[in-house]
């Protein structure tokens, strides 16, 4: 059996395009070429990986079962690649963050992450916690900052500093005269959220002990700026982590008794990513910048 790396490209291409005219675009080769080169990779495995429809194509239940394979071979062979031209370092961190930690973390973090990093560039992408999974299992990036724990099967993961829960209200609201305020004081009251695939929405509801269909629709935000401003008009309340908080903006910020009111932040990373070092050194600089901000460290 002799599989070339092009071949699972063109797998790869099929798989994330469902449509051959589309695939062979996007890897540069004509439609009969791609076609010809999967039949000969579905010869040398031994079966029907895709399955040719009149508009598209779909993968067969062994071509799914192939398809995690041809990923990380890809994704190794450039990681291969690109430490040998960077002799033997990697050029540049592929870093991934959740939107409700990057604007309140990474200002903390970038000018230690800059010396970390020694001159290697830095990707950096904003992404929801499932895209970012599934960009660190297929090697698009190398490293991502979210809630942890996520007990990820093939991911590694730490933990590193645990972030309480703030319950922000308008300065006009009558709870703002609160030294802190229990879950069980926010009954009856309009609760802001952040949209559907926020993990920080489901953490809000699962501490508020709400269901999904609680929210108003009309009422959900795409960020915790967002949600501040809608809280500053009086619209509602909403919680947010401790490095999210702000003053002088119409909002007050009241502490929860709930020793479970706080989310843990840490790190996911491939077992096969190679350059340990560098996962040691972010989540070194995270730690570090948590103690300044006296949160508690758990990792």
């Amino acid at each position: 059996m002799k599989i070339s790396l092009r071949e699972l490209e063109y797998l790869v291409a099929v798989a994330d395009h469902r449509h051959f005219g589309k695939a062979a675009r996007v890897v540069s080769v004509s439609q009969p070429t791609l076609s010809m080169q999967l039949k000969k990779l579905e010869a040398d495995v031994g079966g029907k990986l895709i399955e040719r429809l009149p508009r598209e194509a779909i993968l067969t239940s062994l071509g799914e079962e192939v398809l995690p394979f041809a990923r990380e071979i890809l994704r190794l062979a450039a990681e291969m690649e690109s430490r040998g031209k960077a002799g033997g370092k990697h050029s540049r961190l592929r870093l991934g963050v959740i939107p409700s930690i990057s604007p309140y973390l990474l200002p903390r973090i970038n000018l230690s992450l800059s010396k970390g990093i020694q001159g290697q560039k830095l990707s950096l992408i904003e992404a929801q916690t499932a895209e970012l999974v599934r960009l660190v299992k297929d090697g698009s990036i190398d490293v991502a900052i979210l809630s942890t724990p996520l007990k990820e099967r093939g991911l590694e993961e730490i933990s590193i500093y645990s972030e309480p829960f703030y319950v922000a209200v308008s300065d006009a609201h009558p709870l703002s005269r609160r030294q802190t305020l229990s879950t069980r004081d926010l009954k009856g009251e309009k609760l802001l959220l952040l949209g559907e695939g926020h993990c920080l929405r489901n953490q809000t509801l699962s501490l508020c002990k709400l269901s999904q269909g609680t929210a108003d629709a009309d009422l959900t935000a795409t960020s915790i700026e967002t949600l501040r401003s809608m809280v500053a008009t009086g619209a509602g309340i909403t919680l947010v982590p401790q490095l999210a908080i702000r003053k002088g903006d119409g909002v007050s910020y009241v502490p929860l008794t709930e020793d479970v009111a706080a989310r843990s932040v840490g790190l996911i990373y491939r077992p096969s990513f190679v350059d340990t070092s560098i996962v040691e050194m972010l989540a070194s600089v995270i730690r570090s910048a948590a103690q300044r901000e006296k949160l508690k460290i758990v990792g």
